[in-house]
């Protein structure tokens, strides 16, 4: 008894901190939901409502709204990521009737939990379209990625959508196909692309120039691959020893540029200054120009094949291994 009003007594004092708090209603409000799902009862949740039960993981306090939109055929119960690893645990453990939703990877301090192995799990990401504007500065998001057998651009295990492109055959499937090619000539002729971030401003390329895309060094699709290159000083040393330094440019990626991100290495030390890019450029204009494009996974390198570009990719982006690109590393599930 003592330690049950020991533990009511904390949840108060964290939820009067939360009102007292500048943070937005939305955060106070998220946060009081997680709190009621601590001191609620085994089985309050099921009982209380007819939708299927999922306890989601990893999901910031801005996204949660938007999955409750996006599945009002679940009864979404958010994970309170502030809980020790252990409580968390023991809740997963409590709550077995749940089934489970994850924000890409990051349930990988649950695995080894029996109770959360044994789950079908429901991964969710950013879509291919992401929003106008960067996702670190919480650009509303207008597409999302569901995948309920691994994730795409972690080329280790299969995924929903490896499996499709294996084994469809559109080869008679006319209609598809017109719709397909109508769909990258929008994409191109309207400048599409995941952030549509940037302007119009003009920076020209030579002929068969080099595009070297930078990406965050720490970002799940380069973790999730590990044989692949690590590091952005790697990618770019790749290009300059394949090709004419002159026609190499460099694009950060404009997380890092905004400190936003942090950079694990330097690569515009390696080149003129002249030859890095700002990320005030539309990217779309420079796939349109570009001849080559170097990147270890980012969905630059797919934007770049739908303008026709050459990619080479050195790390396991899903459009790798299908032979439309160059690959650094061997992809046997695909062919």
């Amino acid at each position: 008894m003592h330690k049950a009003a020991s533990l009511l007594l904390r949840l108060a004092k964290g939820l009067y901190k939360l009102l007292m708090s500048p943070r937005p209603i939305s955060l106070v409000v998220e946060r009081a939901r997680e709190l009621v799902f601590l001191v609620s009862i085994p089985g309050f949740t099921r009982q209380k409502s007819r939708r299927q039960d999922i306890l989601a993981v990893g999901f910031e306090y801005e996204k949660r709204n938007i999955m409750r939109g996006l599945f009002p055929e679940y009864n979404l119960v958010f994970l309170p990521h502030w809980l020790s690893i252990v409580r968390q645990k023991k809740l997963i453990q409590q709550n077995s009737h749940f089934e489970a939703m994850v924000w890409s990877l990051r349930d990988q301090h649950l695995q080894g939990v029996d109770e959360w192995d044994a789950r079908r799990k429901l991964r969710i990401e950013d879509g291919f379209v992401r929003s106008q504007g960067l996702g670190v500065a919480h650009a509303q998001p207008h597409s999302f990625t569901r995948d309920s057998v691994g994730l795409h651009f972690d080329a280790t295990s299969a995924s929903e959508l490896e499996d499709i492109l294996a084994q469809s055959d559109l080869s008679d499937r006319l209609e598809d196909l017109e719709r397909a090619r109508g769909l990258i000539s929008f994409m191109n002729t309207q400048a599409v692309s995941k952030y549509s971030s940037g302007n119009a401003r003009s920076f020209p390329l030579p002929q068969d120039a080099v595009l070297v895309l930078g990406q965050v060094e720490d970002d799940a699709s380069i973790r999730a691959n590990p044989e692949g290159f690590q590091t952005n000083v790697e990618l770019l040393q790749e290009a300059l020893a394949r090709h004419d330094v002159s026609k190499v440019f460099y694009r950060p990626h404009p997380d890092i540029t905004a400190g936003a991100r942090p950079a694990r290495s330097n690569p515009e030390n390696l080149i003129n200054t002249r030859q890095v890019i700002s990320t005030g450029i539309a990217i779309s204009s420079l796939l349109q120009q570009a001849r080559y494009v170097y990147t270890i996974s980012s969905l630059g390198g797919f934007e770049g094949l739908m303008r026709g570009a050459e990619v080479y990719t050195f790390g396991g982006p899903f459009y790798a291994g299908w032979g439309l690109t160059h690959d650094w590393l061997q992809f046997p599930r695909r062919n």
